[in-house]
């Protein structure tokens, strides 16, 4: 009996972590950028608990910056307010080392999979801003 209990958790265990997967998307490229910040994206995750961007900062080396809010806008207009940033604490000065480059993750809450959306910052150094679209591959015709 305790045998199956512990067999019945083990396969709980196991879905929920399966349904929180989610999709991630590659591919997705900076259009157009304003400001002195620039953001690189490798992929974004869709979960079934948050929106991950992954990427980076790119800044001018040996200076510093500070973010104080960092928000995703959808082509409709509706804006996410990041829920959490690791790479760099919000309100909080940070250093931009000699590669001029920060790792970040960014989370917002949860949407649907999107191919455009635009990225904001604001700080007391001013706004960055990125409108960042996916590229699409075309088949090959044979």
């Amino acid at each position: 009996m305790r045998y199956n209990i512990c067999r019945i958790l083990a396969l709980a265990a196991v879905c929920v972590a399966g349904t929180m997967q989610g999709r991630t998307l590659k591919g997705y490229a900076v259009a157009t950028q304003a400001g002195d910040m620039g953001v690189q994206i490798d992929s974004v995750a869709f979960r079934d608990d948050v929106t991950r961007i992954y990427g980076k900062l790119t800044g001018k080396p040996h200076t510093s910056n500070r973010i104080d809010r960092f928000s995703l806008v959808l082509p409709s207009g509706v804006e996410y307010v990041a829920e959490d940033i690791d790479g760099v604490d919000m309100e909080r000065w940070f250093q931009w080392e000699e590669s001029g480059e920060i790792m970040l993750e960014v989370d917002f809450p949860t949407m649907k999979p999107i191919d455009k959306f635009g990225l904001k910052t604001s700080g007391p150094k001013g706004a960055s801003e990125w409108n960042v679209n996916r590229r699409t591959y075309k088949a090959k015709k044979k």
